[in-house]
């Protein structure tokens, strides 16, 4: 008994609320319909959903849809009829919804297709504009060049003239202007530029009613520049034979040769006095191989002792030596003499050469001369015939007939005869032939 009484008041309950549920419902659906009635449609669609949210009806569905096709939002209406037809397929709406899907399918491709046509006639009217612009900008461009190239003209500038005509008619995009470029090229005359401005043209126009023409002043031009590059190849053909000296074999021919030398050494008599001697050389190269020529060379050698001579130093050597003294200030020659070179290799970079340098020496000696209390300045001059012997590499920084080179070298000098004087009273002993040695570099300069 107890368990009959709870369901009838289950069912009672349930009842109750479904009974409150589709009252509230059917006040949405009155409001919406009074929304509707004065097209407040969104405000109708709000109320017609909360409706079927309390009370899922399928003629609610409908009004949806019908909301929606009166604001003209035909997707929204062709969703609604759908879920409509999908909950009533048959009932008696249905024939509606389906007349009013077609209606809203089409309405709906026909804005779309007018949104498309709004937009694409939108697009070519910007195009438009923007190719206006860019014909409007060529087109003061253009003006502006053809200005500058009829100023040119008067003046006679024929050249810059052809050169603003042809921007011209790039930047306006007209080939007639092609043709003024030619024209004032052909005044200038330049005739390669011509022919270019022409065949541009025939690019751009190859079917024009002044095409024949063109290809006529081309052919015109092509001849003419032909001929020219002709007489410019012979005219430059007899110039190179006027200049071209006649060839002589480098074997036979003469050059003059310039040198100079540095070299450090040592003179190997008495204190082996070091010596620095510059040379100055003058010769004639007969043909590659040989060198003869003069040269004359000055040297100084240190005064710290002797200078290689025999004169006492200030110093006493023993307790017994109480001679005359010399303290030497001054010790230089003056060295002038023949000289013949072979080279080993002269058409290579890298050439050997030996030689023989006979010469006059003239030594000086500057002393003072002390004995006691007593002093004195002096100076004397020695003579002697010296033979040098050299050996040396050049390396051809320049080759060709001013040719420049370095080197280096080595070289013995040995005095033949001569004096080295000694003063009175010095001693006298020991021999006036000595070597000198010496290594050093050297550069020449070939004419």
């Amino acid at each position: 008994m107890r368990s009959f009484v709870c369901a009838v008041l289950v069912v009672v309950t349930a009842t109750t609320f479904a009974f409150a549920d589709n009252k509230q419902a059917a006040v949405h659906s009155r409001q919406g319909k009074a929304y509707f009635d004065t097209k407040q449609y969104d405000q109708a669609i709000v109320e017609f959903k909360k409706a079927y949210d309390l009370d899922p009806k399928s003629v609610t569905l409908f009004k949806i849809a019908s909301a929606y096709y009166a604001k003209a939002d035909y997707q929204g209406a062709i969703d609604y009829y759908a879920k409509y037809l999908a909950s009533d397929p048959d009932g008696p709406l249905a024939q509606q919804a389906l007349e009013f899907t077609a209606i809203a399918n089409k309405a709906l491709a026909d804005a779309r297709a007018k949104a498309e046509a709004e937009a694409k006639a939108k697009a070519e009217a910007e195009e438009k504009k923007r190719l206006d612009e860019q014909a409007e900008a060529r087109r003061v461009a253009a003006a502006a060049r053809i200005k500058q190239a009829e100023a040119f003209a008067r003046a006679a500038a024929w050249s810059s003239a052809g050169d603003e005509y042809r921007a011209a008619a790039t930047a306006g995009e007209n080939p007639e202007l092609l043709i003024e470029a030619a024209v004032a090229y052909a005044k200038q005359p330049d005739l390669e530029k011509a022919r270019a401005a022409y065949l541009e043209y025939l690019e751009k126009v190859p079917l024009g009613a002044k095409s024949d023409d063109i290809r006529a002043r081309v052919a015109e031009l092509t001849k003419a520049i032909d001929k020219a590059v002709a007489e410019r190849a012979a005219e430059e053909a007899r110039v190179r034979r006027q200049q071209q000296p006649i060839a002589v074999p480098a074997e036979e021919r003469s050059d003059f040769e310039l040198a100079a030398s540095l070299a450090p050494g040592v003179k190997l008599r008495s204190d082996n006095p070091f010596v620095l001697a510059l040379r100055a050389e003058a010769a004639l190269r007969l043909g590659r191989r040989v060198n003869l020529g003069a040269y004359i060379e000055y040297a100084r050698l240190s005064t710290s002792g002797s200078c290689g001579t025999q004169i006492p130093g200030p110093e006493p050597a023993t307790p017994f030596d109480i001679g005359p003294r010399g303290q030497l200030t001054k010790c230089s020659y003056l060295l002038p003499g023949l000289q013949l070179y072979v080279h080993v290799m002269p058409k290579q970079k890298i050439d050997p050469y030996l030689g023989v340098a006979p010469g006059f020496r003239f030594g000086s000696v500057e002393y003072t001369e002390y004995f006691g209390a007593m002093r004195e300045a002096k100076s004397r001059t020695f003579l002697g015939i010296v033979l040098g012997v050299r050996g040396g590499v050049t390396y051809h920084l320049q080759p060709g007939p001013q040719a420049w080179t370095v080197g280096g070298f080595v070289e013995a000098s040995y005095q033949i005869i001569g004096e080295e004087e000694v003063p009175e009273g010095f001693n006298r002993d020991g021999d006036s032939s000595y070597f000198s040695m010496f290594i050093g570099g050297r550069t020449t300069v070939t004419f």
